[in-house]
């Protein structure tokens, strides 16, 4: 299978945004654009601009997930309108957590990611945002509605 562009490894601003919004600037062909993605996540407000920038895109995306789509990449997997995982592809799904030494810090700091809970928790909203990780199968995700496709 040949991909258009890969997503691959930890989500973060100069790497995984700048390219991609690259990509669908310059992506000009009629079909759907074929992105794979395996990420262990990343930056939650790099992947809640990729989620943006897919949702306002006229470019059609079908991501496909391999290896592992965990934390910030699901915020990604989502904006997609088609949506495939091979059959072992694992998902993960957290809340997101604070750490911070100084008060003023982690009071700042928890707003900041109660923000973020609020916000990730409509884009995947049929997954459960624990305080521990919670694991799913591409099956289970299927069942969800959260994937169109086991491949």
């Amino acid at each position: 299978m040949k991909f258009d562009y890969k997503i691959i490894g930890e989500i973060t601003e100069g790497l995984t945004f700048y390219s991609f919004t690259s990509f669908l600037e310059e992506y000009k062909k009629r079909r759907p654009a074929k992105v794979l993605l395996y990420s262990s996540g990343g930056s939650g407000e790099t992947a809640g601009a990729i989620n943006d920038m897919m949702s306002l895109s006229k470019t059609k995306i079908h991501i496909y997930c391999f290896g592992r789509v965990e934390s910030s990449a699901l915020i990604i997997m989502q904006a997609a309108d088609k949506k495939f995982s091979s059959e072992n592809c694992m998902f993960m799904s957290h809340k997101a957590e604070v750490s911070s030494n100084s008060k003023k810090n982690r009071k700042e700091h928890k707003k900041k990611l109660d923000l973020y809970d609020n916000w990730s928790v409509k884009i995947v909203s049929p997954m459960k945002i624990l305080k521990k990780c919670s694991y799913y199968t591409a099956k289970e995700m299927k069942e969800m509605g959260l994937i169109d496709k086991i491949l």
